[in-house]
């Protein structure tokens, strides 16, 4: 049972790009909202690109979300894409959580108490 849930909670995280989507990660969905929305669990390098200080060649910039994203569950990538927001960013860890819009329905790998055991702890930079 565990297994095949997780399997099926996975996803795959795509960067939305003029040319179309281009792959960069993966995840998994943890939880579902009050709202109808899924909880996805993914890293931080994901969905954030952190600060450079730059050198004598490159000015600094500061962190900033990498683009538009969405996640998909399909074996081909052929959709459907869930709309992913991005909830809460680590500030020192590689750990991000995004909403996916309407994703209710998806299967879900549960954190025991997802509330007070990951977002409390889990800082949004912006």
């Amino acid at each position: 049972e565990f297994a095949v849930r997780s399997r099926s909670a996975a996803g795959a995280l795509f960067l939305i790009q003029p040319d179309g989507r281009r792959f960069i990660c993966s995840g998994t969905t943890i939880g579902h909202t009050t709202a109808g929305d899924a909880v996805f669990l993914t890293a931080r390098h994901c969905v954030w690109e952190d600060a450079d200080s730059g050198d004598v060649f490159t000015p600094p910039t500061e962190g900033k979300l990498l683009g538009p994203e969405e996640v998909s569950f399909s074996d081909n990538e052929a959709g459907p894409y869930y709309t992913a927001i991005p909830w809460k960013i680590s500030k020192t860890d590689d750990v991000a959580l995004l909403i996916l819009k309407n994703g209710g329905n998806l299967p879900a790998v549960r954190l025991i108490n997802l509330a007070a055991s990951v977002t409390c702890f889990i800082s949004h930079p912006f």
